[in-house]
């Protein structure tokens, strides 16, 4: 009776050790293996526009260091997912890995970046609430560069020297 189905058992073994195998193989090619086979990044930078100027000013902005950034992606139609946050440094400038889920175009373009939170308590109110969309600036030796460029923070009050004009003495 045992020999009869050893055929089937045997087609079935093989079967599925072909199935793990060729499972292992698709893993590595989409970038989950031990190789990595393609690297995105998301870069940025977030600073305090204290006069909500729209733009990075020396007389009215800095950097904020320590702030927490969001990547957010779309999973599908009705669920968007925080995949990765990634924190300022000293510059205020931040990079995140994209997980290999969305290294194809098609599901990067998916993804935005937000911010979550400052920790200057002067200046912790996001001038958009909008995420920012990803831009692609690099593609080089494997690596994909996306930019969201400056994410601003502003005072919940408007400080009073946003207000003063300077007058030049002739």
């Amino acid at each position: 009776m045992a020999s009869k189905y050893l055929p089937v058992i045997l087609l079935l073994g093989f079967l599925l050790i072909k199935s793990i195998k060729g499972r292992a193989e698709s893993l590595d090619f989409a970038g989950y293996g031990e190789e990595k086979l393609s690297n995105v990044v998301v870069v940025g930078n977030v600073f305090c526009d204290a006069c909500v100027k729209h733009q990075f000013s020396q007389e009215s902005s800095h950097v904020i260091p320590g702030a927490l950034i969001a990547l957010e992606c779309s999973i599908n139609r009705k669920t968007r997912a925080s995949v990765t946050v990634a924190e300022s440094d000293e510059y205020g400038d931040f990079t995140m890995d994209v997980p290999s889920l969305f290294h194809l175009e098609e599901r990067i373009n998916r993804c935005s970046v937000s911010l979550v939170s400052s920790p200057e308590g002067s200046c912790n109110a996001p001038s958009t609430t909008a995420p920012s969309k990803l831009a692609l600036i690099a593609n080089s030796n494997g690596v994909r560069t996306y930019t969201v460029g400056s994410l601003r923070y502003h005072p919940q009050d408007i400080p009073g020297f946003c207000y003063m004009t300077t007058v030049r003495k002739a």
